[in-house]
């Protein structure tokens, strides 16, 4: 079976991307579970047809949607959870 080499090369560019965004998500939550109870929690859900819902934890409720490229995969949080990088698989992008 011949492989194409572009397409491999962006598979495995994804799979590390979504790879690395899982890490960095986890190390957000560590960072998250560490601080002040006060501090509002939020989940970021992403849906194939291109929106993040950001939904407040506490009230279970959708207080946001963020339009962001084609079918996104993953979520994850910069260290100070100031910023969100959402995966996109079908565009092999990252939106902020």
């Amino acid at each position: 079976m011949k492989i194409d080499n572009k397409k491999h090369s962006i598979a495995l560019a994804s799979a590390a991307l979504i790879l690395f965004l899982i890490f960095v998500s986890f190390t957000a939550l560590a960072a998250t579970e560490q601080s002040a109870s006060s501090v509002k929690t939020y989940a970021y859900i992403p849906s194939y047809d291109g929106i993040v819902s950001v939904i407040d934890a506490a009230t279970n409720t959708v207080t946001a949607t963020v339009p962001v490229e084609s079918t996104p995969h993953g979520v994850a949080f910069n260290p100070d959870g100031t910023k969100v990088y959402v995966a996109n698989s079908a565009s092999s992008t990252v939106s902020l």
